[in-house]
């Protein structure tokens, strides 16, 4: 008991000192560090109460979302009385066809990602004088003019519902697995297989359009590279018992960025990305990877160099939204040439040991890409504990056969290797993941005898053995890989008669 209360006596002199730098950051014109700093005093004090005053929220009371059944047939979607429910919480109303249940779930996930979207993003919403004014006992209201004051949000039974009665609304939204629709300012999502990160994304495209006058169309001449790319970085939150973070080398879309600049050499420099409107964005051939490059350059400019640009990113994104905007906007707003960001942005997409040891828990990382990384064998073994992986990229790094005897795989999809100083000796592990459909070898020094382990990896579809000692004799051991589609055997010493006797076996095999 003792001890306990010195831990309490010890978090409330935190708060104090958390109050004070909140006051301080105030007086140095940072209200959005002031702002998040208040968040942090009541993580050490709940029942803080001048923090509490500021921030508006009621001391000892938690407004929970309250569910209430529709008492009419619905207006515009037709669901009878009775068969759907509008859920109230204190920033969202919530109508949904599928249970009171997943109608309250829904709103409590949406409210605790706007408590942290609000502390990234306070200058975009908040009125810094009425920041000042509550520290000195004011009551002026912190939103700007024009916000809305509640959210609204469709949660649709399932995705058949959501797709039929939508259409009309959105000719494509077939192709989406969530939508926001700025004209009406409501979010649509539909149970069970709508993620969390699909439901972030949209909730942050709603949060930026209803918190302040703006464009109905925004992004539509041009820069609609970060109206996604905001977005995409959003997606990225991850919420724990009592915080929540945001970012992070592991994010799940910035394993595809590393992909597309790494791997397939794909990028378009911020000058040429930033002339795009929606319209010429979207309709661009290679969309998806601009989608991953806009998810990277956006993490980049959040929180990268130790956060020194997120500022002008705010600044940017303000400008956009508000109609400002001009093909000197993002150099002016970070103050930096845009090339020495497109340089600054490849930098930022390396990974090292040190990082590695930050890695977020196993069950929240399924996707890993860290081609060409200074990642050594030894920062690598954090991965040992990581079973639920479903792509695994360590190609050109430390990685060795000490690290794959040890390597968990039992949900990896696509592992690659390439580049690194495994032999046979790795192989016999790699035969265990047996929901490998996409392996690459390439350039290690596997041969005849390691091949011979993949003969049960029946799921495989794709293999790359390019400059590897693979001879005729190890083909042989690939005939039972029914599914194989793509074999890579450029520079072995395989022979083009062996190659063809495969194919035969293999009927949906296409060799190279």
């Amino acid at each position: 008991k003792l001890w306990a209360e010195k831990f309490r006596q010890l978090r409330r002199e935190q708060a104090e000192r958390l109050f004070t730098a909140a006051q301080q950051s105030l007086a140095a014109a940072d209200a959005q560090r002031a702002y998040r700093l208040l968040h942090e005093v009541l993580h050490e004090q709940p029942d803080h109460a001048k923090a509490l005053s500021i921030l508006g929220y009621t001391p000892g009371t938690r407004r929970r979302p309250r569910a209430r059944a529709g008492r009419v047939p619905h207006p515009q979607f037709g669901w009878a009385r009775g068969k759907y429910w509008n859920i109230s919480s204190p920033h969202f109303t919530i109508t949904t066809s599928h249970s009171a249940s997943a109608g309250l779930r829904l709103a409590q996930e949406l409210e605790d990602m706007l408590v942290a979207w609000r502390q990234l993003f306070f200058d975009f919403w908040g009125v810094k004088a009425a920041l000042k004014a509550r520290f000195n006992g004011g009551k002026l209201p912190l939103a700007r003019p024009g916000a809305s004051n509640k959210y609204a949000v469709v949660l649709f039974r399932d995705r058949e519902e959501y797709t039929s009665l939508l259409t009309q609304i959105e000719p494509q939204i077939a192709r989406t697995i969530g939508y926001y629709q700025a004209r009406r300012k409501r979010s649509f999502f539909f149970a069970n297989d709508s993620t969390v990160a699909t439901r972030f994304h949209e909730a942050t495209h709603q949060f930026f359009q209803e918190s302040r006058r703006v464009l109905e169309n925004v992004g539509e001449a041009s820069d609609f590279w970060i109206v996604e790319g905001i977005a995409l970085y959003m997606e990225s939150l991850e919420r724990y018992s009592d915080y929540c973070t945001v970012g992070g080398f592991d994010a799940n879309r910035l394993q595809f960025a590393r992909q597309r600049l790494v791997n397939e050499h794909f990028y378009l420099p911020l000058g040429e990305l930033s002339t795009l409107g929606r319209q010429t964005l979207q309709a661009h051939l290679s969309l998806r990877r601009l989608y991953s490059q806009s998810a990277g350059l956006t993490h980049f400019l959040m929180d990268g160099a130790n956060g020194q640009f997120r500022a002008g990113l705010l600044k940017y994104l303000q400008a956009i939204y508000l109609g400002r905007n001009n093909p000197q906007t993002l150099a002016a707003s970070v103050d930096s040439p845009l090339d020495a960001l497109d340089k600054s942005y490849r930098d930022f997409l390396g990974v090292t040991d040190q990082q590695l040891q930050y890695l977020k828990p196993s069950t929240r990382v399924r996707n890993l890409c860290l081609p060409r990384t200074e990642t050594t064998s030894a920062g690598l073994t954090r991965l040992i504990d990581y079973d639920q992986l479903e792509w695994l990229d360590i190609s050109f790094t430390g990685a060795d056969d000490r690290l794959l005897l040890k390597l968990p795989g039992p949900l990896l999809e696509k592992l690659n290797l390439e580049g690194t100083a495994i032999s046979d000796v790795a192989l016999a592990n790699i035969a265990s993941f047996t929901n490998l459909r996409e392996l690459d070898l390439s350039r290690t020094a596997i041969g005849d005898d390691g091949i011979a382990h993949l003969q049960n990896l029946r799921q495989l579809e794709v293999l790359y053995l390019t400059s590897t000692k693979i001879t005729d004799a190890g083909l042989r051991h690939l005939a039972s890989l029914k599914n194989l589609e793509i074999l890579d055997v450029d520079k072995t010493e395989v022979s083009d008669g062996a190659l063809q006797r495969l194919t035969e076996q293999l009927p949906r095999l296409e060799s190279r």
